[in-house]
């Protein structure tokens, strides 16, 4: 149980599968966390023959950082993130993936960025390392011209300055927690949409909780592990993903969503 301290508590999720190799790694790294607050670590194992292999590694971390597993007989991919809310015990929630490698700082700078923004901000913030843009190019595409040829659609990845998203990406997120447990009263139409649930999580944030997303600068905090981008191995990479995808933006499309804006002449950023 997290109590104490001047600093909001945090929860962070992690989703755990394929990427077991690297977990020492990651607990090392989040064991040398600077925040000075609360926090706790949440791990979903949607590998469950492994159960005992991960106990067993998580075993030697228990006195530095307060975890909690869950092992899933099931894989329900990444949007298990929605049930943890409802346990966790944090104000503000972190998501992170396991190919992540978080830099010392990577707690205290989500929840200083995350202040700041919430107190600049007229409306609920949410914030991501990456995210993808969409433009007025989208306007009578397909969901091929836009995802497979790039068709008013930008990628931000965690070294470019802070930036208003449409589409926040949960493999670094922070949001508080009421608002993931509001996510989570949401479910998609479709399971399908399961496989892209923070392309969905992005939809009910800004469509139907009146949501800023932003990405902001993470490059300083965080690295990838060196399997990241394998195409054997990253979710997105996978075809399912990618025809659940298309699948969500035609939907979204059809729900008006997401609505567009001259994003210079809103927030004087390119």
């Amino acid at each position: 149980m997290i109590i104490g301290g001047t600093e909001p508590a945090v929860s962070v999720f992690m989703m755990l599968f394929r990427r077991l190799g690297t977990l020492a790694r990651s607990l090392a790294d989040l064991a040398r966390q600077d925040y000075r607050g609360p926090w706790q670590l949440m791990l979903w194992n949607n590998n469950y023959p492994e159960r005992d292999f991960v106990d067993e590694v998580v075993s030697s971390y228990r006195t530095r950082i307060d975890v909690e597993i869950v092992h899933s007989e099931r894989n329900h991919h990444c949007v298990a993130r929605q049930s943890l809310a409802a346990i966790a015990q944090g104000e503000l929630i972190v998501m992170i993936d396991d190919d992540i490698l978080p830099g010392p700082g990577y707690i205290s700078h989500f929840v200083a960025a995350h202040r700041r923004l919430a107190t600049e901000s007229m409306r609920p913030v949410a914030i991501c390392a990456c995210g993808h843009r969409f433009s007025h190019a989208i306007a009578g595409a397909s969901a091929q011209d836009v995802w497979e040829k790039r068709r008013g659609l930008q990628f931000l990845d965690s070294n470019h300055p802070e930036s208003d998203v449409h589409f926040m990406h949960a493999n670094n997120c922070m949001m508080p927690r009421d608002l993931m447990l509001k996510v989570a009263a949401c479910p998609p139409p479709d399971p399908e949409f399961g496989l892209v649930d923070d392309y969905w999580m992005s939809y009910v944030l800004s469509n139907r909780l009146d949501v800023r997303t932003i990405k902001i600068e993470a490059a300083s905090v965080l690295d990838f592990a060196s399997d990241a981008f394998d195409p054997g191995i990253a979710m997105f990479n996978r075809r399912d993903v990618h025809e659940a995808r298309l699948k969500l933006f035609a939907y979204l499309s059809q729900h008006g969503w997401p609505a567009l804006y001259d994003h210079q002449a809103v927030t004087g950023k390119a």
